[in-house]
């Protein structure tokens, strides 16, 4: 399934690139104005969206948004509203996308684009919890994704054109939890460049996987989860982590491993 994800979002880029460049040339639009070279962020998620079910053979099934609000509380004391750029539901490929895009306008910018996107997994550590309820849809039944974009100006001093080309490397600075599956860079008319990355963020076939394993009286991930329990309900918190809760585990382990162990224990008390 993974392998896809990979091909489709391939294809829904080269018909973003397209969408841009008609919007560059065709349609006369320009990414600046005399003194700020540089295009609403929101353009690149409109664009993108609109390319994802444009190169979709069933558009029928898939949903798109822009700006999902997420309550998280993101180590504070109260939920706050969190804003994800764009949000795809693509129901033919099981699979859900978060997108963050930011405008590469400064060499910084590529540090604030790298924070949203762990945000996102921190994020992922409180939506994934109990029934997987999320906005009317079952997590655990979805693969999810986080999908970046950016828009560079090689022409901006050196660091621009850095960028651009080592923009793979980029990408892997970005993620410190998991590695792009896919990145992609493309010129859209001369020194204006947009680029992606996708990187996974949820398997619910291998959740699905160590939850069925977690049922299996002799299975050794059982007997792991058991004695993990036991260490709990002595000390007061995980092997894996300085608190009690999901917020806590290591971000060493797999992801899916560990909620499939806390949504097993909460099942079987």
């Amino acid at each position: 399934m993974r392998q896809e994800v990979v091909q489709r979002i391939g294809v829904t880029f080269s018909q973003y690139c397209s969408n841009y460049e008609n919007a560059l040339t065709k349609f006369g639009f320009q990414p600046w104005c005399r003194t700020n070279r540089s295009m609403h962020e929101s353009n690149q998620v409109s664009l993108f969206l609109e390319a994802y079910k444009y190169s979709s053979n069933d558009p029928s099934n898939i949903f798109t948004w822009h700006e999902l609000p997420i309550p998280a509380f993101l180590g504070n004391l109260k939920q706050e509203i969190q804003h994800i750029d764009g949000f795809i539901i693509d129901n033919n490929l099981k699979s859900i996308f978060f997108i963050e895009a930011k405008r590469i306008s400064h060499q910084r910018r590529i540090g604030e684009l790298s924070r949203d996107d762990e945000r996102m997994f921190d994020i992922r550590k409180e939506i994934y919890h109990g029934n997987g309820d999320f906005r009317g849809l079952n997590l655990f039944e979805y693969d999810a994704f986080v999908i970046s974009l950016a828009d560079i100006w090689a022409s901006e001093k050196q660091w621009g054109r850095k960028i651009v080309d080592n923009w793979d490397d980029e990408c892997e600075h970005m993620f410190s939890e998991e590695n792009p599956l896919k990145n992609g860079v493309k010129e859209i008319i001369t020194d204006y460049f947009v680029g992606y990355s996708l990187v996974p963020l949820f398997d619910s076939k291998e959740y699905s996987k160590c939850l069925a394993e977690l049922n299996e009286p002799n299975n050794e991930l059982r007997k792991t989860a058991l004695k993990e329990r036991q260490y709990f309900l002595k000390h007061g918190k995980h092997h894996t982590g300085e608190g009690s809760g999901i917020l806590a585990w290591s971000d060493e382990l797999e992801f899916e491993r560990l909620l499939a162990d806390l949504n097993w224990e909460e099942s079987d008390d």
